[in-house]
């Protein structure tokens, strides 16, 4: 319940940056663990479907759980599980938890900024998955200075987005 709760109030905040508070409210409001199971798992699907149609790429979001609970590895950190997957994306992935040495759980924890690079950001968490080598960039989704996840994706055409493009996805995917 206590990690149910810290993912919560995290995720909020990241609503918040998406400009979609109020419906998030309204599935906060809700009495039950499992309505709070459904807001974690909404919010990560509405943000990866969110930013497929602002890039028309693939896009997974993952959020680094609490270590509170014992299940922390050996440099205190709690494990990173996948809680949002594009229409693009690989269905499967979702629910799973990222190896640590990922360099999608490396960003979600905090311990590297974004990435841009060609090849695998999830550690092979679905041995069969199949993807043709890509470019992918992984962006840190932060609360105040704190990184509460990260979000991968797969622009198209393997071009890192610039400019308008990257503060437009940097809007969507930062709580203020």
């Amino acid at each position: 319940a206590a990690r149910l709760d810290a993912a919560e109030s995290d995720l909020r905040r990241l609503a918040d940056g998406v400009r979609r508070r109020p419906q998030i409210v309204q599935l906060a409001q809700a009495n039950t663990q499992e309505a709070s199971l459904e807001s974690v798992g909404s919010v990560g699907l509405r943000l990866a479907y969110q930013l497929e149609r602002m890039l028309d790429a693939q896009v997974v979001v993952a959020a680094c759980e609490s270590a509170n609970d014992g299940a922390a590895d050996s440099e205190g950190r709690g494990p990173v599980r996948v809680i949002g997957v594009s229409g693009r994306g690989d269905r499967r992935l979702l629910d799973s938890t990222l190896p640590p040495e990922s360099d999608l759980a490396r960003v979600a924890c905090g311990e590297v900024d974004a990435l841009f690079f060609e090849g695998d950001p999830l550690g092979g968490v679905v041995a069969d998955r199949r993807q043709r080598p890509s470019s992918v960039l992984v962006l840190p989704m932060r609360a105040g200075e704190r990184c509460v996840g990260a979000v991968a994706l797969w622009p198209p055409g393997g071009r890192e987005p610039v400019g308008g493009a990257r503060a437009e996805i940097l809007a969507a995917i930062n709580a203020a």
